[in-house]
């Protein structure tokens, strides 16, 4: 910034520059085109400041586009791996869900055709009514039979663990047909 000099305390043609750290007074005895020089030189050394300091902003607030790009990689890798989770779990309950259903069909078609099954059985809930051994007479397997609509069990979430109970489920059927069949 160029400031004139009050009138009667330099003589005339003088300037004084001002710089923002330091006041520095500089005579300049010499044409406007220095004083113009001068003021060019000022304006560079202001602006590369200004830029200095817009940079060391700049750097502590962002990353290199570089980190930006490998960040978002990684960020769409990873969204991807979970809906990939997703959608196997969805598959792999789904299926669950097919085979419970078939395995409830099948046992309404039995309850079907062995009636004297059908008061040991809870319709409504899909399950045994007698949990207990013991309490059906002449029955000498476990009539306790877990399925996930019963209040008592826990939904198992692996495969191997629905298998083991659709194949419990199923020797329980095959006995009491054993025993209707008698």
């Amino acid at each position: 910034m160029i400031v004139p000099c009050c009138p009667g305390t330099v003589p005339s043609g003088c300037c004084l520059i001002v710089s923002p750290l330091v006041l520095l007074p500089l005579w300049l005895w010499h044409t406007t085109a220095d004083v113009a020089k001068y003021t060019q030189v000022y304006e560079e050394w202001k602006g590369a400041k200004d830029q200095r300091t817009l940079e060391r902003r700049q750097s502590y607030t962002s990353i290199a586009p570089a980190e930006v790009a490998k960040y978002m990689q990684l960020f769409q890798e990873q969204k991807a791996a979970k809906d990939r989770q997703m959608l196997e779990r969805k598959a792999t309950l789904t299926r669950i869900r097919k085979d419970i259903d078939d395995l409830r069909s099948r046992m309404c078609s039995i309850l079907e055709k062995a009636p004297k099954l059908r008061p040991l059985v809870d319709v409504r809930n899909c399950r045994w009514r007698y949990t207990k051994p013991g309490n059906i007479p002449d029955v000498s397997v476990s009539a306790a039979v877990s399925t996930t609509r019963t209040g008592s069990g826990i939904l198992a979430e692996t495969r191997e663990e629905i298998q083991d109970l659709i194949a419990h489920q199923r020797r329980i059927i095959k006995n009491y047909i054993a025993l209707t069949g008698r």
